[in-house]
């Protein structure tokens, strides 16, 4: 058997009796290039060969795929194009601007983390999973936990402390049981955090709960006096965990449109262009 074959789809054609390549256009549909082959022997062969070609080709999009789920799972890269609900849009404009009404977010896509003074395992456990929690459902930035060896200024600094040594820290704040002091530039862009958090035994309960609370500080966000179900409800919840709405505030906060010294009628424009660009 005598057959015309693509070298770049795989398809070909059976000769006929009496017809001969010479009386084709040797151009496929696709614009490959038609090889002419004499046998069943070579054809199989040929197909083979490019049957491989396309099993490589499938491997390496599937493991190029499998990458890109993993990525997107550690940095869920929501963007811009996130729709929010008007609910969602109001709690921001409760929690997501500072005491000068103005937005204050880091600028740098990488923020570090040190864990300094008396703390324990669970503590250092509690922290690293208030990071990754944030880290995957945030965008626009990563948290990491420096080593203790790391001579690099960190950015945001996690200290266990008695309670009773907040005052050193100038945060010695009346039934407080943790607290968090930001420094911005005159822009808002935050340059420094400090957290303290209570190392006395009679805390350790309650550290796992007070350490994403004031993880969420040390990113711009405030305190909220209506959402019992966020972590930053200004009183001390059973939870250890970011509830989504949590996660959809940093997402907004972290925007790209979203400008560190914006006011909450700028920020509002955004969202509500955002919501009306997907006809909600």
């Amino acid at each position: 058997m005598r057959y015309l074959i693509c070298e770049k789809c795989g398809g070909y054609y059976l000769l006929q009796d009496g017809e001969y390549p010479d009386s084709f256009d040797l151009k496929c549909d696709c614009g490959g290039h038609l090889k002419y082959v004499k046998d069943e022997a070579e054809n199989k062969k040929n197909i083979s060969a490019h049957l491989f070609k396309i099993s490589a080709a499938l491997a390496i999009l599937g493991i190029l795929i499998l990458a890109t789920g993993i990525y997107n799972y550690e940095n869920p890269g929501y963007g811009n194009n996130e729709k929010y609900s008007q609910n969602e849009i109001n709690y921001f404009t409760e929690i997501g601007f500072a005491s000068d009404e103005r937005i204050h977010k880091w600028k740098s896509s990488v923020i570090r983390v040190k864990i300094i003074g008396s703390y324990t395992s669970d503590d250092s456990n509690s922290l690293n999973s208030a990071i990754n929690d944030i880290n995957h459902g945030a965008s626009g930035f990563q948290m990491t936990l420096d080593s203790q060896n790391n001579s690099v200024e960190p950015d945001v600094e996690v200290y266990f402390i008695p309670r009773s040594q907040f005052n050193t820290y100038g945060m010695d704040l009346p039934e407080s049981v943790g607290a968090c002091e930001v420094w911005s530039d005159s822009e808002g862009n935050i340059q420094k955090a400090k957290i303290v958090i209570p190392s006395d035994p009679i805390y350790q309960e309650y550290r796992s709960r007070i350490i994403p609370h004031e993880l969420g500080h040390s990113l711009g966000l405030m305190d909220s006096y209506e959402n019992k179900g966020s972590i930053l409800y200004y009183r001390l919840q059973d939870r250890s965990k970011y509830a989504n709405i949590d996660k959809v505030m940093l997402r907004i906060l972290y925007r790209d449109d979203i400008l560190p010294g914006m006011s909450k009628n700028e920020v509002e424009t955004i969202l509500n262009r955002s919501r009306s660009s997907f006809g909600l």
